[in-house]
């Protein structure tokens, strides 16, 4: 057996390619059907007042 890629023969690269195309279609498939239905559970986060994390409020020290 030889565990090169660059003196791999033609079969070992075509098993290479089925095994890539195959997991390719299953990442597809996977993410086509994982979509979420419009109304089931969702959560809506509705935005509250800025925050204000500095001011210019305070003593003024020159």
């Amino acid at each position: 057996m030889n565990s090169s890629l660059w003196s791999a023969g033609r079969n070992t690269h075509l098993k290479i390619i089925a095994v890539a195309l195959m997991a390719s279609i299953v990442v597809v498939v996977i993410g086509v059907h994982s979509r979420v239905e419009n109304g089931t559970n969702q959560i809506v986060v509705k935005a509250g007042q800025p925050t204000v994390y500095t001011d210019n409020h305070g003593p003024t020290i020159r």
